[in-house]
């Protein structure tokens, strides 16, 4: 099968339009003040907490446990009692619409900003 110049094309504008949807979706929410980190456990909201000040919170549940940290305006999942552990091997979070999630134990981290949840679905 031979490439035509046609496909180069097609590639091409295919590529563009990823790389314009990622730059959008990288930078959409940067004008948005992050200020509230809510967390979330079995669904429902566990607590709500500023992202301004320095906090430590052990998460409890029959699921397991989380401990998530606060520091320097950035949220992260210090330790956790699941078997993966990815909640703690992610990234911290600072940004609007960020999130941290542990399946196995049910709990969501997410940050909020502007008195509520921005429309960005990730």
């Amino acid at each position: 099968m031979k490439i035509k110049k046609g496909d180069y094309f097609l590639i091409a504008s295919v590529l563009i339009f990823a790389l314009a949807v990622w730059v959008c979706l990288f930078f959409v929410n940067t004008d948005k003040q992050a200020d509230t980190v809510v967390i979330t456990l079995n669904g429902a909201e566990y607590k709500r907490l500023s992202l301004n000040a320095d906090y430590e919170i052990k998460v409890e549940s029959e699921n397991g446990f989380n401990i998530v940290e606060i520091k320097d305006g950035k949220v992260f999942v210090s330790e956790a009692s699941c078997a993966g552990q990815d909640c703690v091997h992610q990234k911290s979070i600072s940004r609007c619409g960020e999130s941290i999630v542990c399946l196995p134990n049910r709990l969501t981290v997410t940050i909020v900003g502007d008195g509520g949840y921005d429309a960005t679905a990730w």
